[in-house]
């Protein structure tokens, strides 16, 4: 749990145990004549929107959020060979032969690839019941004609693992985007797929749910960034239901380090306020602010270009808090 240090605060009772988790805030007053009743900015280091990741169904976004980060490559099965469905063993691996895989998955992205038997309750690794590859043009219960080759797992109600991090790259992967899908098997040609994320640890991070996926056609997207500088994505979990079966294509992997997040208040004059804000050139950052740490208004939305950007913000007449947001 990161510090809390506080300047000019001396108690803690405003602070609950879900604002606290957040890295190393820290409350200066900026306008030192009035302290105790004046003005103060509420200075966030790394203040994601989750527990250290941030999730984009937006393309555009998260490319714009991701371009800090170097792309390793992209896993979409595109290495395997034959025309015709097979089964693969557990586990996948970068550079090792493996059923109609004969190099493995893509060794630059360090994608490993299982099942996990515990389904939905994903929180450890189960592997053993195998994987089903599928190649273009194959089309399963639904009657979908699938778009590219796809992997998933074999057995209904398993979950699909994939796993970062091999001996070329053992734990710098920050961002990922990826196609959730799943093959039907159920009552319904589409649902919603869960997914959860894991630090290099197998420290859960976060979860969320994609709606409405189809199967076998790869509609649906999703980009996930760790935003701790002390987390690297270390596993995604999949899954559909106890009646389908769970995969996930175009694994676009990205590598890096985070540059830490910071708002400094430079200044108050004339009811407003000067911050310098510091971060990943590439990224933009929603600034809010709050009287309580716990209703956040927005107020602008800021791309850097560079390291940093000095902005002004008006500021009300009353004891006020200021953070920073990595946007979505």
């Amino acid at each position: 749990m990161p510090k809390l240090d506080q300047v000019n605060l001396t108690k803690h009772s405003l602070m609950s145990p879900l604002h606290r988790f957040f890295a190393q805030m820290v409350l200066r007053c900026v306008k030192p004549a009035a302290c105790g009743s004046s003005l103060m900015a509420a200075l966030w280091l790394t203040a994601a929107a989750h527990a250290g990741v941030v999730f984009y169904t937006v393309p555009a976004n998260f490319n714009a959020a991701a371009a800090p980060y170097t792309l390793l490559g992209t896993e979409d099965w595109s290495s395997a060979t034959g025309t015709n469905i097979a089964d693969v063993t557990d586990p996948l691996l970068p550079g090792v032969a493996n059923g109609p895989f004969p190099t493995g998955s893509k060794p630059a992205t360090g994608v490993q690839a299982q099942s996990n038997a515990n389904g939905a309750n994903a929180d450890n690794l189960n592997p053993g019941d195998g994987m089903f590859y599928s190649p273009t043009g194959y089309s399963g219960f639904s009657g979908h004609i699938q778009p590219s080759q796809q992997l998933s797992v074999n057995q209904t109600g398993d979950s699909f693992d994939v796993i970062f991090g091999d001996t070329n790259n053992p734990s710098n992967v920050k961002a990922v985007s990826l196609s959730p899908m799943f093959y039907q098997l159920g009552a319904s040609s589409s649902g919603n797929i869960t997914i959860r994320v894991y630090n290099q640890a197998n420290v859960f991070l976060d979860t969320t749910t994609v709606s409405n996926v189809q199967d076998s056609l790869e509609n649906a997207y999703l980009g996930i960034i760790a935003t701790n500088n002390s987390d690297t994505i270390g596993r995604i979990n999949l899954w559909a239901s106890s009646q389908d079966a769970s995969g996930a294509d175009n694994i676009a992997v990205y590598a890096g380090t985070t540059s830490p997040v910071t708002l400094h208040a430079d200044g108050w004059a004339t009811n407003s306020f000067t911050f310098t804000l510091t971060g990943n050139p590439g990224s933009s950052y929603v600034i809010q602010s709050s009287s309580n740490l716990v209703n956040w208004t927005s107020l602008q939305t800021n791309q850097l270009s560079s390291n940093s950007l000095q902005l002004k913000i008006s500021a009300p007449a009353r004891a006020q808090m200021y953070r920073a947001q990595l946007a979505q």
